[in-house]
């Protein structure tokens, strides 16, 4: 497949492609999905573009800041950092960043060099698991219709040390999938 459809680039930048076959189109069409899920675990900050990719979290999702008019547009994220590379530069962290400079003040920085990475920033260990996708995409189809409470209730649920057909009942109460009384 990837000789045939993302031979020279990655496969979150391929394109669909004229005839695709069924489980390319399957995977392209997850793709958007796939990329809200993806951010970066800080590293150095020499391959995250600060402009275009997500790398800050807010909301629990990946998030892009936006650049400001005198920014320059290819800026890359160690370019907010101190000389050393060991702390940000809080005063062009606030400049640059504005509203979105607490989010990236509250990244902890590495303590030895290591290179930035994409990972699955739904999940702690930045896994992709199946649960928090189904939660990405039932929150991208506008799903969270009652605020943070869901959100809040539906980690209460997952978490509990119950077997799991009385937590599929539960979460289905709460939706209001399962009538009760």
């Amino acid at each position: 497949m990837k000789a045939r459809y993302f031979r020279r680039i990655g496969i979150l930048v391929a394109r669909r492609g004229y005839n695709p076959s069924y489980v390319w189109r399957s995977l392209w069409g997850a793709k958007g999905l796939v990329q809200d899920g993806i951010g970066w675990r800080f590293g150095d900050g020499r391959l995250v573009k600060c402009w275009k990719e997500a790398w800050l979290v807010k909301h629990e999702k990946p998030h892009t800041p936006t650049k400001p008019t005198d920014a320059p547009e290819d800026m890359l994220v160690y370019e907010l950092l101190t000389a050393d590379g060991k702390g940000w530069d809080e005063e062009k962290v606030s400049r640059m960043l504005g509203e979105d400079a607490g989010l990236a003040l509250q990244l902890p920085l590495p303590e030895f060099h290591r290179e930035d990475l994409r990972q699955w920033v739904l999940t702690s260990d930045g896994r992709y698991s199946v649960k928090s996708g189904y939660w990405l995409a039932h929150m991208s189809k506008g799903g969270d219709d009652h605020g943070g409470e869901l959100v809040d209730w539906w980690r209460k649920i997952w978490n509990m040390k119950i077997p799991p057909k009385i937590r599929h009942f539960l979460w289905g109460v709460i939706k209001g999938n399962i009538v009760v009384g």
